[in-house]
């Protein structure tokens, strides 16, 4: 295993356990005949398969994992970058990322402000602490900052 990528190698290691697996298994199956065989056969067809599978679902999710806490720190630096400036409710109009703002329900805008960019959050976050101060909107944006 040369990679240096640990999820890489996590995968390369797996991998090499059941391929290890398989052989001790078709060494096994050389000293029987008939029924048993195919029975011996069958179950280390799906053992593979079985193994093969484990290892695709940890990494598929060891990478997600990963993604999540890269994003996570990318959000926390542009946090971090772009201060939250509250202003009195004349100078913030309705945000316009979302269609029909002041037309939708609180539990509407919830919904659709983990689509939003940093920037989209914190003109809503100024919109609706200026304006109409909705706890479920301003708890969500609160969570997802």
């Amino acid at each position: 295993m040369t990679a240096s990528n640990p999820l890489i190698r996590l995968v390369e290691a797996g991998s090499e356990v059941i391929s290890a697996s398989v052989k001790y298994g078709e060494k096994v199956i050389l000293g029987i005949s008939g029924r048993e065989r195919q029975a011996v056969e069958a179950e280390l067809r799906q053992a593979k398969a079985v193994g093969q599978f484990t290892i695709l679902m940890a990494s598929a999710r060891a990478k997600s994992a990963i993604n999540d806490l890269v994003r996570q720190e990318s959000t926390t630096e542009q946090s971090a970058e772009t201060p939250i400036v509250v202003t009195d409710g004349a100078d913030v109009e309705p945000p316009t990322c979302i269609e029909d703002y002041d037309a939708l329900t609180a539990s509407q805008i919830v919904v659709l402000l983990s689509e939003l960019s940093h920037d989209d959050r914190n003109h809503v976050l100024a919109y609706e602490t200026a304006n109409r101060g909705r706890n479920s909107i301003l708890k969500e944006l609160s969570r997802l900052a």
